[in-house]
Order: C-alpha cells, then sequence, then structure tokens
C-alpha cells in the first residue's frame, strides 16, 4: 500500500510539475541589433525622403508560440519591406497577412522558436504637411500565450522626423 501511494505521489508531481501556470508565460520581445540610416549607425530621429532605414531584430516567443507580427505606421510617408518572398512563404500564413498594410500572421513555428529579421528597410517617402514632421512607427509582436492587455501583444514606438531632402542652390 505504500508502494502504490509513493508512485501516486510522485505522479502527481510531475503533473503538477509539467502543468504551466501563469508565472511560466512571458510577453513576447524584439531585441534589437543594429540599426542604420542610409548603411551608417543613425545618430538622431531625422530621416529625410528617399532615406532607408534598416533594422537588425529578432522576434522572441520564449514559451510560447510567435502569432503576430506587425508594422504600423502611416505608408503614405513610410514604406516597409519585412523579409524576402521566399522567407515570407517559409514563416508566414500567406492567406492570413497582408504584406501591403505590415500585418505578418506566423505559421505555427513551435513554442520557443525566435525568428530574425535581418534587415528589415524602411523608406521614407514623405514628409507631413504638420508643423512637426513626426512620424510614428511601431513593431509590434503576439505570442500565443494567454496574456493580455500591454503584456500581449508587446509594442515598440519609433517617432521619426521626415523632413525633405535639403536642395543645394549651386546658382552663386
Amino acid at each position: 500500500m505504500k508502494k502504490i501511494l509513493i508512485l501516486l505521489t510522485f505522479a502527481m508531481l510531475v503533473v503538477l510539475a509539467s502543468c504551466k501556470n501563469k508565472g511560466t508565460y512571458r510577453s513576447p520581445s524584439i531585441t534589437f541589433g543594429n540599426i542604420l540610416l542610409n548603411h551608417k549607425e543613425i545618430t538622431d530621429n531625422v530621416i529625410h525622403v528617399g532615406d532607408t532605414l534598416e533594422f537588425y531584430m529578432l522576434l522572441n516567443a520564449y514559451y510560447s508560440s510567435l502569432t503576430n507580427f506587425n508594422v504600423v505606421t502611416d505608408r503614405s510617408f513610410l514604406k516597409d519591406s519585412v523579409m524576402s518572398d521566399a522567407e515570407f512563404e517559409k514563416l508566414c500564413n500567406v492567406a492570413a497577412s497582408n504584406r501591403a498594410t505590415g500585418m505578418y500572421t506566423f505559421k505555427e513555428l513551435g513554442e520557443g522558436v525566435s525568428v530574425g529579421l535581418s534587415p528589415l528597410y524602411i523608406v521614407a517617402v514623405k514628409s507631413p504637411n504638420s508643423d512637426d514632421k513626426t512620424v510614428t512607427l511601431s513593431f509590434q509582436l503576439k505570442n500565443d500565450s494567454p496574456l493580455s492587455g500591454e503584456y500581449n501583444p508587446v509594442t515598440y514606438p519609433f517617432k521619426l522626423k521626415v523632413l525633405e531632402k535639403e536642395v543645394k542652390n549651386d546658382e552663386e
């Protein structure tokens, strides 16, 4: 009888230890590598029409599986190129994604699988008419954990000042 109780207790401990509780869930995260402006280190948040930003990043799901990655911006001012056609077809559910709006829905990648984007390009196409010329560029990442609110999806915003190219006057 003692052996059965010991085995039953051990089996219950194994089952309880393997269950995920809310403490084991983590928000997804984006780790940014080099952020370059026209192949050079960016020094401030000012870019000009025609400039290209390069973002090197790692999308980390931690203990869950990545579900969505979104590039949110006003596309009349900034355009993005997130991944090649081959990467897009390999990683994303093509029917559920919309590259034109920056919405990427991942295939079932599995728990703990991270995705490296190298590089993601952002091109300034037009300067806003507002006085401050600021455009917000946000990256949102979601995993399949039950966390919600500010924890899932997580958002990484950047404020960029988009200016027209300076025209040099050679008439002097």
